[in-house]
């Protein structure tokens, strides 16, 4: 997992948040990551939520100050004149009120490609409630909690906010990794408080397995 998301990295020049948000997107599959990115840099990154976007909002007003405008309920986007400003993104301070409890705070977090801020708590219970509590085959690319935009939440935004969340959002990376390589016979180890990985070996197609330890050392 760590070696596909450097590769990524250094390669298409993209960091190591957004290459496992592409990993994540396109189901950890690398060689179809490289062609789409080989292909056109800028659509897979609009298509992943990591470009600045402007959002239309439900009264059809949008923000001036970001890159393409869409909606989570469409698949089109227009590209706008770079006017963002990287400095309006990640924490903020107690300027305006959380766009989920309203209330006003210091701990407001936004994540790296939209200017959405949120307490901690309103982000740990969204992101509890709509990813890391659903089924195991339905892990999704994180994005934004407004409605109508799409901006991706990733490893950057995860460090805005407790390390209790930071955690949370390492095991659902781990996780979706899990899924993506099903077919593989990668499995998570059972250990208690383990988040490393297991790879059992078969030998002639027949399913028995040898002892199998973890990186960590569990057996």
């Amino acid at each position: 997992m760590k070696k596909q998301i450097d590769e990524i990295s250094e390669i298409f020049w993209v960091s190591r948040s957004d290459a496992t948000v592409l990993l994540m997107y396109l189901k950890w599959d690398s060689l179809r990551v490289s062609e789409r990115l080989a292909e056109d840099k800028e659509k897979l990154l609009t298509e992943s939520g990591l470009k600045s976007v402007v959002v239309i909002d439900s009264d059809g007003d949008t923000s001036d100050s970001s890159f393409v405008i869409f909606s989570k309920t469409s698949d089109d986007f227009y590209e706008f004149e770079d006017g963002s400003d990287d400095d309006d993104n990640g924490a903020e301070g107690n300027d305006s009120p959380c766009g989920i409890c309203l209330k006003t705070c210091d701990d407001l977090v936004s994540t790296q490609f939209c200017s959405h801020k949120f307490c901690t708590t309103c982000w740990r219970e969204y992101l509890d409630k709509n990813f890391y509590s659903l089924e195991k085959s339905q892990t999704l690319v994180i994005s934004c909690p407004d409605q109508y935009c799409r901006a991706a939440f990733g490893q950057d935004t995860a460090e805005k906010l407790t390390v209790g969340d930071k955690d949370m959002y390492e095991s659902y990376i781990l996780r979706s990794y899990l899924e993506g390589i099903k077919k593989e016979m990668i499995k998570q180890c059972p250990s208690p408080d383990c988040n490393y990985i297991i790879k059992f070996h078969q030998t002639n197609d027949v399913e028995e397995y040898g002892l199998n330890v973890c990186l960590r050392g569990d057996r």
